[in-house]
């Protein structure tokens, strides 16, 4: 989940993005053959409202992946984001029923593009857990040169922003605030599972081109 809170632009801009779309990625919504056990699908990015992934797939890959019931069409290859949906593999949802889950298969980052103006300052939150140990993530501005922070997080949620990349690049005025451990309780079916994640947020100033 990335969640990003950008000042409003004059009437005129009215059509260029300037906030974060489908931040929980509840779109589109898939369905769980057995809901108790949850289900996974690498969806084409055209699906995900805002979203945009370099993840990409090669022509032999065939259908993507997956076994939730997905909204046709589907889609064959190309850039794929890889969706959970709650209590798959013993996962709960940050918030609502589904999330990403990044480098899947293929590794390439996941982005939207959001207009921000030389200047701004931005505040920023999104929350992140290692799936199967401790995973380090990255979140940028433009290219991975104007780094916003890494950070280091384990199954439990608990994480720490990585020394060191807390702003860089066209990134100036970076704050990182230590990351809080919110654990998330689904009691939707047997058995009840709960999951922690780490929420990191912060601010930084934008120096680059808007």
């Amino acid at each position: 989940m990335v969640i990003a809170s950008l000042l409003a632009m004059p009437a005129a801009f009215a059509q260029v993005q300037r906030s974060f779309l489908d931040l929980g990625f509840e779109q589109p919504v898939l369905t769980a053959p057995t809901p108790a056990s949850g289900c996974y699908m690498q969806v084409d990015d055209s699906q995900l409202p805002g979203w945009s992934s370099a993840a990409t797939t090669p022509s032999s890959t065939g259908l993507a992946s997956g076994n939730c019931t997905p909204p046709p069409p589907l889609g064959t290859t190309g850039n794929l984001v890889e969706m959970w949906t709650t209590r798959f593999l013993g996962v709960v949802a940050r918030e609502g029923r589904q999330f990403a889950e990044l480098n899947a298969v293929y590794a390439g980052r996941l982005y939207q593009n959001v207009c921000v103006v030389q200047g701004e300052k931005v505040g920023w939150q999104l929350s992140h857990r290692g799936r199967s140990g401790t995973d380090v993530m990255s979140f940028n501005v433009d290219s991975s040169a104007n780094q916003i922070m890494q950070g280091s997080t384990g199954t439990n949620g608990a994480g720490t922003v990585v020394a060191g990349t807390c702003g860089n690049g066209l990134v100036t005025g970076a704050t990182c605030n230590a990351p809080t451990t919110t654990t998330v309780t689904d009691s939707s079916a047997t058995p009840t599972l709960t999951s922690g994640w780490a929420d990191y947020s912060g601010t930084f100033t934008w120096n680059g081109t808007s």
